[in-house]
C-alpha cells in the first residue's frame, strides 16, 4: 500500500512532539515493509528548514509561498497533493491537522493530538485561534476515513465533543 504522508511536521527546526510523533511513525512504517511511504512537505525558502540530511524520510519538497499554497488549498481546494506524489497514492496520513487539499476519491488518516484549542482557548494567542479555525480540524476529521487518537482523553473528547 502507497501512502502519502504530509510531513510538514518534520521541517519544525525546534523538533518538538509532533515532530518526534511524524518521525517515529514513519521509520516505523518503513520498518513494517507492507507500507510504502512516500513524504510531502513545502517549504518556499531553504533557510527556514533544516537539511535533508537531518530530516530522514522527506521524498518530495515542494517550495511554494506557504500562505499562497494553504490559502489555495483551503479556498480553492487545490492544489490536490496527490499531484505532488511520484506515483499516485492509495491514501493520505496527515500526522497533525493543517491545511490541504486531496482528492474526494483519497482515502484519508489524521491524527489528533487534543482539542485544547477548543476546551482551552484563552491558552491561545488570537493568531493561534485564527489558526486553528482556518484550518478547521473539526471538518478536517469528518472528512477522515480514519481517525487516530494519541491518548484515550483526546479519544474521548473527539467522541464527546464532534461526535
Amino acid at each position: 500500500m502507497r501512502i502519502l504522508i504530509d510531513g510538514r511536521s518534520l521541517l519544525d527546526k525546534n523538533g518538538g512532539g509532533v515532530f518526534e510523533y511524524s518521525r517515529r511513525l514513519i521509520d516505523a512504517l518503513k520498518v513494517r515493509g507492507r507500507i510504502d511511504p512516500e513524504t510531502w512537505a513545502n517549504a518556499a525558502f531553504t533557510n527556514r528548514i533544516r537539511s535533508t540530511v537531518s530530516v530522514p524520510g522527506i521524498d518530495t519538497l515542494t517550495r511554494y509561498p506557504n500562505k499562497l499554497l494553504n490559502a489555495t488549498m483551503r479556498l480553492c481546494g487545490s492544489p490536490h497533493i496527490e499531484t505532488f506524489a511520484a506515483s499516485a497514492p492509495d491514501a493520505c496520513w496527515m500526522p497533525n491537522p493543517h491545511f490541504i487539499a486531496l482528492s474526494p476519491a483519497t482515502p484519508l488518516a489524521l491524527t489528533i493530538h487534543d482539542l485544547t484549542f477548543e476546551t482551552y482557548p484563552d491558552f491561545f494567542s488570537l493568531k493561534q485561534r485564527l489558526w486553528h479555525k482556518a484550518i478547521a480540524p473539526k471538518r478536517l476529521a469528518s472528512r477522515a476515513r480514519v481517525l487516530l487518537a494519541v491518548s484515550e482523553t483526546t479519544k474521548r473528547d473527539i467522541v464527546e465533543r464532534w461526535k
